[in-house]
Order: C-alpha cells, then sequence, then structure tokens
C-alpha cells in the first residue's frame, strides 16, 4: 500500500470511528475537516493529512475527566496547572496520544496539529496552524467578529493566527479563566512575525 493509498485508508476508517461518536461532534468534525482541506489547498499544503488531521482532532474530546488524567499518565503527559481547572484541555494531548497508539498514525505533523490546536504553540506548522483555525472558525461557529477573522485566515495564517490567538486570550480574561502560558507564548511568537512582514 503506498503512502496515498494508507492515507485514504485512514481517512475511511476515522469517518467511521468519529460518526460513532456524538452526532454535534461528528458534525463538527466533519466541518473542521472540510475548511482545514480548503484551507490546505489554498496554502500549498497536503489537503488530505489537513482533512484527516480536522476530522480526528476531537477524537479524546468526549472522554470522561477520569479516563483523561488516566491516558495522559500513559503517555507520560505532562500535567499543567491550566488542565487541573480545565480537564477537558488534555483531550489535545491525549487524542495525539491515542491516534499514534490505537490508530497507527504515525505522521509527526498530523499528531503535532491535533496535539496543539487547543492551546495553540510557537513556531507551528502550517498544518498546524490549519486545523486551529479551522477548529475556531467552521461554519458551525457563531460569534461577533468572526467573520473578520475568517477572511484573515483567506488571506494570510499568520496574521490570523495572532488575531485568533488574541481572540482567545481576550474570550479567557472576560470569563475569568487561567490562562496558559504556552497561550501567551505563542500570541507573543505570532506578534513578533507579523511585525517582521510589515517591515
Amino acid at each position: 500500500m503506498n503512502s496515498t493509498d494508507r492515507m485514504q485508508y485512514q481517512i475511511r476508517l476515522a469517518n467511521i470511528l468519529v460518526k460513532a461518536g456524538k452526532n454535534k461532534r461528528y458534525y463538527h468534525s466533519l466541518q473542521v475537516a472540510q475548511m482545514a482541506e480548503d484551507m490546505a489547498k489554498r496554502f500549498g499544503l497536503d489537503a488530505d493529512k489537513a482533512y484527516l488531521s480536522g476530522l480526528l482532532h476531537d477524537i479524546a474530546r468526549s472522554l470522561p475527566t477520569n479516563q483523561l488524567f488516566y491516558l495522559a499518565g500513559l503517555a507520560q503527559i505532562p500535567i499543567k496547572e491550566i488542565y487541573w481547572g480545565n480537564p477537558a484541555l488534555m483531550h489535545a494531548p491525549v487524542g495525539a496520544y491515542l491516534l499514534q497508539r490505537d490508530f497507527g498514525i504515525e505522521d509527526q505533523e498530523i499528531l503535532a496539529s491535533v496535539r496543539n490546536h487547543t492551546l495553540g504553540a510557537p513556531q507551528m506548522s502550517g498544518l498546524d496552524k490549519i486545523i486551529y483555525l479551522a477548529d475556531m472558525l467552521e461554519p458551525g461557529r457563531k460569534w461577533q467578529g468572526i467573520e473578520v477573522l475568517r477572511e484573515l485566515a483567506d488571506r494570510d495564517l499568520d496574521i490570523a493566527m495572532k488575531e485568533a490567538l488574541l481572540q482567545s486570550i481576550d474570550w479567557l480574561k472576560e470569563k475569568g479563566k487561567r490562562l496558559d502560558s504556552q497561550t501567551l507564548e505563542a500570541y507573543e511568537y505570532f506578534c513578533k512575525l507579523v511585525a517582521k512582514k510589515d517591515i
């Protein structure tokens, strides 16, 4: 089986697997996958990888808290302080672990895009940025200012990431929720990156 056939096989399996979950989660995952595929084509990236990553990004999202902590322990995922207050955030690194352990996905770019889709990270790959943005901007999402951010995401992934991270930071502050240092580091990184583009 060549790499293209293997990717198509994984996409078929992923559709079956994700469809077996909650209907709302499946619909969201399909929307993210389609948007990620479209964005990848627009920016000259691997559309199949983007679709598969989008489809599977929330594979651990419905797991109960005790199972997330158990799997994080098995995977030796460091338990950040923010996870104690918001355990659902662990679904990203735990999801990447499950994709490798149970689904046989070894592609490090796909795994990283799933791992980074909640908190963001400095020096994100093109696929990382696409999955982060598609998760935030898929057609089912409705919030004030989303259309402006969608337009930015059509033009420049780095500028869109800077603004998306700022939106997340502002929302967390408004809700009085804990902010992780990784998200702040990601925002500062993209601020510097975008500033260089303006020079």
